[in-house]
């Protein structure tokens, strides 16, 4: 479930990797009416993008920078994950040469917004924000500036998800809340022990 590399190479100077054509979209296509997609479906589309991040940890790789925009789907709407533009190995060497915070305001963990080691807790809380958002249509956080989007994720606890989408199961919440805890080591294990959680 990553977008698979059909060539690289060099050409007039430039180097360039062509990637697989994903002619389904993206996520945030699928999800402009959240509520279109059962629960049941959505729950489909996160294995994937699951089984996809917990691959990339088995080998070594965080991707920082999960959104839905970065889920692409083909012609059978199966699931890619894409853009490991600010990736980073778990031994902290660095896959771009970025030297300070870097992500998506909107999915940022806690201890990335910090500029802390990112781990595959990191991964695991964007996991969360972006399930929040498929379920319930909003963002658990949201503001004008960056910066003060930074330290909501930082310091606030959001709404409830079935406050915000009461067609949710109850459990939801709990799951989501453990999902984007402030501490890394109060998450999942896992992108798989996350989703399974939903399926209970």
């Amino acid at each position: 479930h990553i977008v698979p590399i059909v060539d690289y190479g060099e050409f007039d100077g430039q180097l360039y990797l062509a990637l697989g054509y994903m002619e389904g979209g993206t996520l945030e296509d699928k999800f402009k009416q959240p509520r279109s997609v059962s629960y049941q479906a959505t729950l489909k589309l996160l294995k994937q993008v699951a089984q996809a991040l917990d691959y990339a940890h088995s080998q070594g790789v965080i991707h920082r920078d999960l959104k839905l925009p970065n889920i692409l789907l083909d012609g059978n709407n199966k699931v890619y994950l894409s853009d490991f533009g600010i990736a980073r190995l778990i031994d902290s060497t660095r896959l771009t040469a970025t030297g300070h915070i870097a992500g998506t305001p909107m999915c940022m963990a806690p201890e990335q917004a910090r500029g802390d080691a990112s781990g595959k807790a990191t991964d695991i809380y964007a996991l969360s924000v972006m399930t929040y958002l498929m379920l319930t249509g909003f963002y658990p956080f949201t503001a004008e500036d960056p910066m003060a989007l930074i330290q909501k994720h930082m310091y606030e606890t959001p709404p409830l998800p079935t406050m915000v989408n009461p067609h949710l199961p109850v459990a939801v919440d709990d799951i989501l809340m453990r999902g984007l805890a402030k501490e890394p080591d109060e998450r999942y294990g896992s992108a798989m022990d996350f989703v399974k959680a939903l399926y209970k």
